[in-house]
């Protein structure tokens, strides 16, 4: 009769070792669960990240012509206020061109 509350004692301990087990193995799965979140967010973001190299050097591009293009529009106006006057001072001279 000694061996019953053995025994009891046995399966009580068996009840909590399969307790923290399944405990365990739900641990275990949210922390895989999270890993591979952490992947897909990893790829995610090489994605990304080569996606705004592409972008910076397509900017940089534009930015370059961009600086050309002011430039030229700056020449342009001074050239043509030159122009106006050197023609300003032509007609109030009374000399023909």
């Amino acid at each position: 009769m000694s061996d019953e509350p053995r025994l009891a004692r046995i399966e009580v301990k068996l009840d909590k070792l399969t307790s923290v087990i399944s405990d365990i193995v739900r641990v275990e799965e949210r922390i895989s669960a999270g890993s591979d979140r952490v992947s897909r967010l990893e790829h995610r973001m090489d994605i990304y990240e080569e996606d705004f190299g592409d972008l910076k050097d397509i900017v940089q591009q534009y930015a370059a012509t961009a600086k050309t293009g002011e430039k030229l529009f700056w020449l342009g106006i001074t050239a043509v206020g030159g122009a106006i006057a050197w023609l300003i001072n032509l007609v109030s001279s009374g000399t023909q061109p």
